[in-house]
């Protein structure tokens, strides 16, 4: 987790080096019906996870922008960018 500021800018990251989102299901993650696999093998329809669906309807309710990077080599990263004011 890293928090930082830049101008009016407050940065929010959340990083982990395990297996990549794959990027067809990038911009499928933030919604309200995205499904995910429970055993981790995976990114297959078993439940539904609303939690970055919430994330990212509180930061945009706030101003702000959630991101995510995603690859073998770097690992994931959700930034979260909010307003200062």
């Amino acid at each position: 987790v890293n928090l930082c500021t830049k101008d009016a800018t407050a940065f929010l990251s959340v990083h982990n080096d395990g297996a990549p989102i794959p990027e067809d299901l990038r911009e499928k993650i933030f919604e309200s019906k995205f499904s995910r696999n429970n055993n981790g093998s995976s990114f297959k329809e078993k439940s539904y996870g609303l939690g970055l669906f919430i994330v990212k309807e509180i930061v945009e309710g706030h101003g702000g922008k959630i991101q995510l990077t995603s690859s073998k080599k770097e690992g994931t990263t959700f930034t979260i960018a909010l307003p200062k004011s």
